[in-house]
């Protein structure tokens, strides 16, 4: 018995560390720019791609209502935009949004427009 109550607490940390999934901005630095977006489109996405001042990150295929991060380099002054292709073949395009190393940033892609919003800093 004094066994059993000695490996309840080990065994916990193990499930509970091995299920932790960490996500792409755990890691943020303050060279880098996290960017969430959120698919509330109604419909699901082909493809969403980023495109900045320097490169053009594809994020892949999104289902509708989902939700993916990724983390862009940007050590200094940067811009992007955000690009989806509905299944329809519709192409949505955000405004252009200004960034720096150490911002976190949402997109909400809607059923006709795409939605940013700054959030906290690193």
């Amino acid at each position: 018995m004094r066994i059993r109550q000695q490996l309840l607490p080990v065994i916990f940390c193990i499930c509970f560390y091995s299920c932790h999934k960490k996500q792409p901005c755990d890691n943020m630095t303050s060279k880098n720019v996290c960017i969430t977006v959120s698919n509330q489109s109604g419909r699901n996405a082909k493809t969403v791609s980023i495109i900045d001042g320097r490169s053009r990150t594809e994020m892949g295929a999104m289902a509708n209502n989902s939700t993916s991060s990724i983390l862009i380099n940007s050590s200094g002054e940067n811009s992007y935009v955000l690009l989806a292709v509905l299944e329809n073949g519709d192409s949505i395009r955000s405004l252009e949004s200004y960034i720096e190393g150490g911002y976190r940033m949402k997109e909400l892609i809607k059923a006709d427009s795409i939605v940013t919003r700054y959030e906290d800093s690193y």
